[in-house]
Parts: structure tokens; sequence; C-alpha cells
């Protein structure tokens, strides 16, 4: 990895929702790319990071949830703050 340049260019113009709570997720498939480690197969995840490193609050959880669970993952990682949603799912 030390040879190569990695630039990753997100649109302004898209709609808000559209992709920020993607960030935890694009940001693990780097470190799988630089580790050369694969991420399981059976993990989703979701939530958006600051610039910071933070992983941020997300919406959705209860429709992201029932996807995963649809395709048969069984290890779901939510932000933090979305713990009071995590019980409130049925």
């Amino acid at each position: 990895m030390a040879s190569k340049n990695i630039h990753v260019h997100f649109l302004d113009g898209s709609s808000p929702k559209d992709g920020p709570s993607a960030g935890l997720s694009i940001t693990t498939a780097f470190i799988s790319l630089a580790l050369n480690k694969p991420v399981p197969k059976n993990i989703s995840m979701t939530g958006e990071l600051s610039l910071n490193g933070e992983v941020c609050k997300i919406g959705g959880v209860q429709a992201k949830v029932t996807a995963s669970k649809t395709l048969g993952i069984d290890k779901i990682i939510l932000p933090w703050g979305n713990k009071e949603d995590f019980y409130e799912l049925p």
C-alpha cells in the first residue's frame, strides 16, 4: 500500500440522505485493503463518519436491520448513538 495513492471524491450535489451513513463501511473497506484482510461476509455496518473519525448517529435503523436480516446477515454494526433505536426493534 505504501506505493499506492487513493483518492475518493464524493459529489456534493447528491441528496443528503444518499450515502453519508456509508462512511463507516467505506473506511472499513479501505482498512481491509490496506491490511490485506477481508471483512467477513456475514457483517453489515452503517454509520456516518465525522472528519474527526467519530461514528455519528444515523437514521433508518429499522429498515437497515430488516434488509440485513433479509439477506441472512447475522452481525450488524450500528453507531453507539443508535443504541435506543436498537432496543426498539421488533
